[in-house]
């Protein structure tokens, strides 16, 4: 099990929109991502990250990645949870996971911190 820090999070997000970058996650009727895989999909981008470095999550957990992220205590900068939003919020629109994760970090290179 990997240590579960953004960064950890940030490079199994990475590996898998360049193993899949042309996967598009369905998020089906559901109101936000469904981060664990179940009968119906396959879970979104941080949720199979989050499998990847073997932090499942428990199937109540909801909401956007970084309202996650601050239930599982990992620490993050203003940056990275923007960089997170972008490519969650991205790929629930149905964008490819590496066109979301470009998207993210155009995002993220233009704003000022």
């Amino acid at each position: 099990m990997t240590e579960l820090t953004f960064e950890a999070i940030e490079k199994a997000v990475r590996e898998l929109a360049e193993e899949r970058p042309d996967f598009r996650y369905d998020k089906g009727d559901s109101a936000t991502c469904l981060y664990n895989p179940d009968d119906r999909q396959p879970g979104c981008l941080f949720g199979q990250a989050l499998i990847r470095i073997g932090h499942r999550l428990p199937d109540h957990v909801r909401g956007s990645i970084n309202r996650v992220l601050v239930e599982l205590e990992v620490e993050t900068t203003q940056q990275q949870r923007n960089w997170a939003l972008d490519a969650q919020a991205s790929q629930d629109k149905g964008v490819p996971w590496g066109e979301a994760v470009k998207y993210a970090d155009r995002l993220a290179k233009n704003r000022e911190y």
